[in-house]
Protein backbone atom coordinates (compact mmCIF):
# COMPACT_ATOMS: atom_id res chain seq x y z
CA UNK A 1 0.00 0.00 0.00
CA UNK A 2 1.40 3.39 -0.39
CA UNK A 3 2.11 5.75 1.88
CA UNK A 4 0.67 8.79 2.56
CA UNK A 5 2.19 11.72 1.69
CA UNK A 6 -0.42 14.37 2.99
CA UNK A 7 -0.18 14.02 6.14
CA UNK A 8 2.75 15.92 7.74
CA UNK A 9 5.08 13.52 10.00
CA UNK A 10 7.02 14.33 13.18
CA UNK A 11 9.17 11.16 12.68
CA UNK A 12 12.47 11.09 10.49
CA UNK A 13 12.62 8.21 8.13
CA UNK A 14 15.99 6.72 6.79
CA UNK A 15 16.69 7.13 3.16
CA UNK A 16 20.49 5.73 2.76
CA UNK A 17 23.95 6.19 3.55
CA UNK A 18 25.09 9.35 2.37
CA UNK A 19 28.63 10.31 1.24
CA UNK A 20 29.01 13.92 -0.27
CA UNK A 21 30.54 17.15 -0.33
CA UNK A 22 29.33 20.82 0.20
CA UNK A 23 29.89 23.61 1.70
CA UNK A 24 29.41 24.80 5.03
CA UNK A 25 26.29 27.32 5.52
CA UNK A 26 26.95 28.20 9.00
CA UNK A 27 30.10 27.67 11.81
CA UNK A 28 28.87 24.94 13.66
CA UNK A 29 26.61 24.82 17.19
CA UNK A 30 28.29 22.96 20.00
CA UNK A 31 25.40 21.67 22.43
CA UNK A 32 25.75 19.46 25.72
CA UNK A 33 22.09 17.83 25.73
CA UNK A 34 21.77 16.46 29.53
CA UNK A 35 20.09 12.50 30.12
CA UNK A 36 18.76 11.48 32.87
CA UNK A 37 21.35 9.13 34.69
CA UNK A 38 23.41 8.82 31.52
CA UNK A 39 26.45 10.58 30.07
CA UNK A 40 25.17 14.02 28.53
CA UNK A 41 24.98 13.77 24.33
CA UNK A 42 27.46 16.07 22.89
CA UNK A 43 26.73 17.48 19.75
CA UNK A 44 28.07 19.45 16.44
CA UNK A 45 24.56 20.84 14.40
CA UNK A 46 25.46 22.96 10.98
CA UNK A 47 23.86 23.03 7.64
CA UNK A 48 25.80 22.00 4.46
CA UNK A 49 24.93 23.22 0.48
CA UNK A 50 25.24 20.00 -1.00
CA UNK A 51 25.35 20.78 -5.42
CA UNK A 52 25.28 19.13 -8.89
CA UNK A 53 27.10 20.94 -11.42
CA UNK A 54 27.79 20.03 -15.09
CA UNK A 55 29.25 22.44 -18.38
CA UNK A 56 26.81 23.63 -19.95
CA UNK A 57 27.05 22.26 -24.20
CA UNK A 58 26.05 26.18 -25.32
CA UNK A 59 28.57 28.08 -23.22
CA UNK A 60 31.36 25.72 -21.73
CA UNK A 61 30.78 27.08 -18.31
CA UNK A 62 29.49 25.37 -14.92
CA UNK A 63 26.16 25.26 -13.95
CA UNK A 64 24.03 24.30 -11.05
CA UNK A 65 21.82 21.35 -12.14
CA UNK A 66 20.28 20.60 -9.06
CA UNK A 67 21.15 21.14 -5.15
CA UNK A 68 19.58 20.84 -1.57
CA UNK A 69 20.73 21.91 2.34
CA UNK A 70 20.66 19.63 5.12
CA UNK A 71 20.94 19.54 9.10
CA UNK A 72 23.94 17.97 9.60
CA UNK A 73 24.39 16.96 13.16
CA UNK A 74 27.73 14.59 14.77
CA UNK A 75 27.64 13.12 17.85
CA UNK A 76 29.70 12.22 20.45
CA UNK A 77 33.24 13.43 22.01
CA UNK A 78 34.51 14.21 18.60
CA UNK A 79 31.77 17.15 18.48
CA UNK A 80 33.51 19.32 21.10
CA UNK A 81 36.69 19.47 18.18
CA UNK A 82 34.43 19.63 14.93
CA UNK A 83 32.38 22.71 16.18
CA UNK A 84 35.95 23.99 16.70
CA UNK A 85 37.41 23.12 13.56
CA UNK A 86 34.87 23.92 11.05
CA UNK A 87 33.50 27.26 9.81
CA UNK A 88 31.20 28.63 7.50
CA UNK A 89 32.24 28.46 3.62
CA UNK A 90 34.49 25.74 4.00
CA UNK A 91 34.02 22.76 1.65
CA UNK A 92 33.48 19.51 3.20
CA UNK A 93 33.02 15.72 2.88
CA UNK A 94 30.29 14.49 4.83
CA UNK A 95 29.81 10.92 5.74
CA UNK A 96 26.46 9.15 7.29
CA UNK A 97 22.93 8.70 6.75
CA UNK A 98 20.70 10.54 5.32
CA UNK A 99 17.13 11.30 6.64
CA UNK A 100 13.73 12.97 5.66
CA UNK A 101 11.04 14.49 7.54
CA UNK A 102 7.79 15.91 5.93
CA UNK A 103 6.12 18.80 7.36
CA UNK A 104 3.32 21.59 6.98
CA UNK A 105 4.95 24.37 5.85
CA UNK A 106 4.06 28.00 4.46
CA UNK A 107 4.05 26.52 1.16
CA UNK A 108 2.43 23.28 1.82
CA UNK A 109 3.56 19.45 2.43
CA UNK A 110 7.85 19.63 2.51
CA UNK A 111 10.52 17.82 3.19
CA UNK A 112 13.64 18.69 5.20
CA UNK A 113 16.62 16.75 4.71
CA UNK A 114 19.31 16.03 8.11
CA UNK A 115 22.16 13.93 8.21
CA UNK A 116 23.52 11.87 11.52
CA UNK A 117 27.43 12.66 10.50
CA UNK A 118 29.86 9.91 11.05
CA UNK A 119 32.42 11.52 10.10
CA UNK A 120 33.14 15.22 8.45
CA UNK A 121 36.65 15.93 6.42
CA UNK A 122 37.93 19.56 5.38
CA UNK A 123 38.40 19.26 1.59
CA UNK A 124 41.06 21.47 0.63
CA UNK A 125 40.42 23.73 -2.34
CA UNK A 126 42.48 25.81 -4.45
CA UNK A 127 43.49 27.87 -1.11
CA UNK A 128 47.58 27.90 -0.40
CA UNK A 129 46.75 28.07 3.32
CA UNK A 130 44.37 27.50 5.89
CA UNK A 131 44.66 28.98 9.68
CA UNK A 132 42.76 28.23 11.98
CA UNK A 133 42.23 30.50 15.20
CA UNK A 134 40.18 30.35 18.10
CA UNK A 135 36.94 32.29 17.90
CA UNK A 136 36.84 35.86 18.64
CA UNK A 137 34.19 37.56 20.65
CA UNK A 138 32.31 40.35 18.63
CA UNK A 139 34.57 43.68 18.38
CA UNK A 140 37.35 41.80 18.75
CA UNK A 141 40.21 41.87 15.75
CA UNK A 142 41.25 38.15 14.60
CA UNK A 143 44.59 37.33 14.37
CA UNK A 144 44.94 37.62 10.42
CA UNK A 145 43.48 40.54 10.74
CA UNK A 146 46.30 41.78 13.36
CA UNK A 147 48.56 40.36 11.63
CA UNK A 148 47.89 42.37 8.27
CA UNK A 149 47.95 45.14 10.15
CA UNK A 150 51.17 44.72 11.42
CA UNK A 151 52.36 44.08 8.12
CA UNK A 152 51.04 47.33 6.65
CA UNK A 153 53.12 48.86 9.37
CA UNK A 154 56.02 47.53 9.49
CA UNK A 155 56.26 48.55 5.18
Amino acid sequence: MPQDTTTPRNDKTYLCDFNRTGHLGRDPEYKVVPRDGREPLRIAHTTVHFANYRRSETRGEWEEVGSFWADVDLYGERAVEYARCLRKGMRVRVEGSLHHQLYQGEKGLTTAFSINAGSIAIVPTQRLETRLAPRQEEGEASAPEEAGKAEEAGK
